[in-house]
């Protein structure tokens, strides 16, 4: 017959030899999911933006004709987006690290301006910009903040009366 002692004791060494055993460690993930590292090594969004620019261009002496492609896909004239880039700039730039190279702002804007111009969601977007979901999530809404203090001499708020 059981005693009450042999289930404490039993219960005792099943704790013990549990206590004992290492918890097992779940498998390391990426840093970078190997589909947007192989992407952004071989196809970035600055070097989409330039393909966009290079389309308009006459093949005989590349002069350009007009920014259809550059307009539709940004909803802006490339003279804006320069325009805006040099005033937002320096405000959503970041530095490059030893373990990383950090997005450059024109592919931070680009980002920005094709989800506010289509409304496309970031898991969308991960996969046209070959950027992380995470990172555009992350730097969508600085770089609107840098927009809209960069244009605020241009933009009229209204102003909500309290009382």
């Amino acid at each position: 017959m059981i005693t009450d002692y042999d289930v404490a004791m039993s219960a005792m060494s099943v704790i013990i030899i549990a206590l004992s055993q290492p918890p097992k460690r779940r498998p390391r993930r990426f840093w970078i999911r190997p589909s947007l590292r192989r992407g952004r090594q071989l196809y970035r969004t600055s070097e989409l933006i330039k393909d966009l620019i290079l389309d308009e261009a006459d093949p005989l002496n590349l002069e350009y004709r007009n920014d259809v492609g550059f307009t539709n896909f940004f909803r802006m004239q490339r003279s804006d987006f320069q325009t805006l880039l040099d005033k937002v700039g320096p405000k959503i730039s970041k530095q490059n690290t030893c373990y990383r190279d950090a997005i450059p702002a024109s592919e931070r804007l680009a980002a920005t301006l094709r989800f506010i111009a289509t409304g496309d969601s970031y898991h969308s977007l991960m996969y046209v910009l070959k950027i992380s979901k995470q990172c555009i999530s992350k730097f969508v809404p600085e770089v609107c903040d840098a927009i809209v203090e960069a244009l605020q001499d241009y933009i009229k708020v209204r102003k909500i009366k309290q009382h």
